[in-house]
């Protein structure tokens, strides 16, 4: 119990202080990804991006949070498929292959560039290289972007979600941010029907659980989207998948 508290304490009061924002997914979303897509609005993505990309410490939490939400809009954002590069980096680090990692990750970082778990891995790979300036560029930047996730909402309730730019960040958001373990996994939904991920976290101190939710409405969207034109295409070729075998 002693844990939980300090976890509940820990969600509601991790905004930064002078950049704390609300934000709720039904109805902020939608409104901040167009202001993403305006060249004259602030929050422009690729003028943001530049300045993420830069370190910009003047870069607001809640700026960050709008940079993300804006790559939900980018041509390379492919929130599922990705997860298959995002765990090669992962699995290169750890067969000691940094080299090999770090090339891949800024391949994949020049048009993925805030994809968290290619942050952290890249961090890593740099550290285990010796390189430290390397290593803490890409380490800021995955800090940015986890106390902007952070803010995003408590986390303790369907309709308070954190918002998750890919299926996995609330994976790397209670392992590598919380510093807990996940237990149980699962699926739900949110009052107006957004797509959440329901993840168990499990204190490493004392076994405490907690269930937190994670919005990944978007990703869900958008493959939902891929697999209706996947399907339009076979109908037109006539050609379609051996349902035969295994996925």
């Amino acid at each position: 119990m002693k844990t939980i508290l300090i976890l509940l304490f820990a969600l509601v009061a991790m905004p930064t202080v002078g950049q704390e924002f609300s934000f709720t997914y039904h109805t902020d979303y939608p409104k901040l990804l167009v202001r993403t897509q305006e060249k004259a609005d602030r929050l422009y993505y690729p003028k943001q991006l530049r300045r993420f990309v830069q370190n910009d410490t003047s870069l607001t939490d809640f700026e960050v949070l709008a940079l993300l939400i804006g790559f939900t809009a980018d041509k390379n954002y492919l929130a599922y498929p990705d997860l298959a590069v995002e765990r090669s980096l992962y699995k290169l680090n750890d067969q000691g292959k940094y080299r090999e990692a770090a090339s891949k990750g800024r391949l994949f970082n020049k048009t993925h560039p805030l994809h968290q778990m290619t942050l952290i891995e890249l961090s890593f790979a740099y550290h285990q290289l010796h390189k430290p300036d390397s290593s803490a560029y890409f380490g800021r930047q995955f800090h940015r972007i986890m106390v902007a996730m952070a803010q995003s909402g408590s986390g303790l309730h369907p309709d308070s979600a954190l918002f998750s730019l890919t299926p996995i960040d609330g994976h790397n958001f209670i392992k590598k941010y919380l510093g807990a373990e996940i237990g149980s996994m699962s699926a739900g939904t949110d009052s107006h029907g957004n797509y959440l991920d329901v993840l168990e976290y499990v204190s490493e101190e004392d076994g405490a659980r907690l269930p937190l939710y994670f919005n990944i409405q978007h990703a869900a969207k958008q493959l939902k989207k891929q697999l209706r034109e996947s399907n339009d295409k076979a109908d037109a070729t006539g050609q379609y998948p051996d349902r035969t075998k295994k996925l």
